[in-house]
C-alpha cells in the first residue's frame, strides 16, 4: 500500500483558513481546484495532516472518519488531465487571531520560530499518474484525543501538545474514471492511545491465548508475569504465535497503530522488534501488561481491537519518536505491519526507554 502515497505532510497552522486549493501545475499552464469551504475555531493553531494517495482497485482500504474523525467537508473534481512531470501543489492560507496567541507562550515562540506561518505549500513532482483522474477532496476533524488505556504510573499531563489542539486532516484520493471508489472499504480498528506503564501493553487473541494459557499451565488463575520471568512460558506462547508484548518501556502516552498513513514521515524509528503471530489471528485485543498479574481476571473486560492486515506470520513492532515543534515535547507511536517473509526468529522489545 505503501506505494499508492503520492504526498503525506504534517504541519501546524490557523482553524480559519483561505484560498485552499490542488494545483496541477504543467510546464505552460495550471489546474487549480478549489477546496470546500470550512470554518474552525481560529482562536488556537491546528495540527494539520495532508494525504495525497493514488486508488488503484476497489479492494484497496481507505482511511475515514473511523481513523480521521468526523468529516467536515467534501468535493470532486472529475476528468483532471495529470501527466509525467506534472507537479501536485496544495496550499492555504492561515488567518490567525494574534491577540489569542500572543498570550500563549508555546504559541508566541511558535510564531517567531515560523512553526506557524501564514501561508503554507507542499509540492510533490508527479512520477506515476498519467491520465485522466478524477479527484476527491475530503477533509477530517479530530478533537483532542483522550487516553483510551491509562496507567497510574503514565504521565498525569499529556506529553504532546497536539492532544492539546484539534487535528484537521485533508485527504485528497486520485482515481481513474473506470470504478467507484464508494465501493472501497474505509479502515476500522486501526490505532489505539493509551498511558501505559513500565510493563508496556500486549496483543493478542484473547480467546486463543487464554486457551492456551490454561492447557500449559493447568491453572484457574496465574501471575503470568512470574511464569513468564521464570519459566519458557512466554517463549512457548510467541512459538505458538498468539503473543507480541513489550515490557520495560518508558511510562508515557503512547499511539499504536497498523497503518502507516498515520505516522509522520519525519519521525525517528529507534527499536524494532520481530514476532510470530498466527496468519488466521487478524484482530488483537490491547491489554496493559500489569493485567497479566491476575490472570485470567482480564478476560472479563472489554479492551480495545487493533487489526492487523496482511499475509504471512512475520510481525515487526516499532517504535517511533516524532519531536512536537508545538511545546517540543516527545510523541511516540509503535507500528505494527505484518509481513510475507520466512520467520527465522523472535526478537521482542523487552526493556528499552527512549530517554
Amino acid at each position: 500500500m505503501q506505494d499508492k502515497l503520492l504526498l503525506v505532510r504534517n504541519f501546524y497552522g490557523s482553524g480559519k483558513i483561505s484560498e485552499s486549493s490542488l494545483c496541477v501545475r504543467k510546464s505552460e499552464d495550471e489546474i487549480r481546484l478549489p477546496f470546500p469551504t470550512f470554518e474552525l475555531d481560529d482562536k488556537n493553531p491546528c495540527k494539520f495532516v495532508l494525504i495525497i494517495e493514488e486508488v488503484t482497485n476497489e479492494l484497496q482500504p481507505l482511511l475515514g472518519s473511523n481513523a480521521l474523525g468526523e468529516q467536515i467537508a467534501s468535493k470532486c473534481y472529475e476528468s483532471i488531465s495529470i501527466s509525467l512531470g506534472d507537479r501536485l501543489v496544495y496550499s492555504h492560507k492561515n488567518h490567525y487571531a494574534l491577540d489569542i496567541l500572543a498570550s500563549n507562550a508555546t504559541n508566541q515562540k511558535a510564531l517567531l520560530d515560523k512553526v506557524l506561518e501564514d501561508y503554507a505549500s507542499y509540492t510533490k513532482t508527479n512520477d506515476v499518474l498519467n491520465g485522466e483522474y478524477n479527484i476527491k477532496i475530503q477533509v477530517y476533524q479530530r478533537n483532542p484525543r483522550e487516553p483510551q488505556l491509562m496507567s497510574h504510573e503514565a504521565p498525569y499531563q499529556l506529553t504532546d501538545y497536539e492532544q492539546k489542539i484539534k487535528t484537521i486532516t485533508i485527504c485528497i484520493l486520485l482515481f481513474s474514471g473506470n470504478y467507484d471508489i464508494a465501493k472501497n472499504d474505509e479502515q476500522k480498528h486501526i490505532s489505539v492511545f493509551g498511558g501505559f506503564g513500565h510493563l508496556g501493553f500486549f496483543m493478542t487473541d484473547l480467546a486463543l491465548f487464554g486457551n492456551f494459557i490454561r492447557r500449559e499451565t493447568n491453572r484457574s488463575s496465574a501471575n503470568l508475569i512470574e511464569l513468564f520471568t521464570s519459566s519458557d512460558l512466554v517463549d512457548k506462547c510467541f512459538s505458538e504465535g498468539l503473543l507480541v508484548i513489550t515490557w520495560g518501556i518508558k511510562p508515557w502516552h503512547y499511539y499504536i497503530t497498523t497503518d502507516h498513513r498515520l505516522l509522520n514521515p519525519n519521525s525517528e524509528e529507534v527499536i524494532k522488534g520481530s514476532y510470530k503471530l498466527r496468519s488466521d489471528i487478524k484482530e488483537l485485543s490491547v491489554i496493559p501488561g500489569n493485567e497479566l498479574a491476575n490472570w485470567p481476571a482480564c478476560m472479563e473486560r472489554k479492551w480495545p481491537i487493533i487489526r492487523l492486515e496482511g499475509i504471512g506470520e512475520k510481525v515487526y513492532l516499532s517504535l517511533h519518536l516524532e519531536h512536537g515543534r508545538l511545546g517540543n515535547e516527545l510523541i511516540a507511536k509503535y507500528f505494527l505491519e505484518r509481513k510475507s517473509e520466512e520467520n527465522k526468529d523472535i526478537d521482542p522489545i523487552i526493556n528499552y526507554s527512549f530517554i
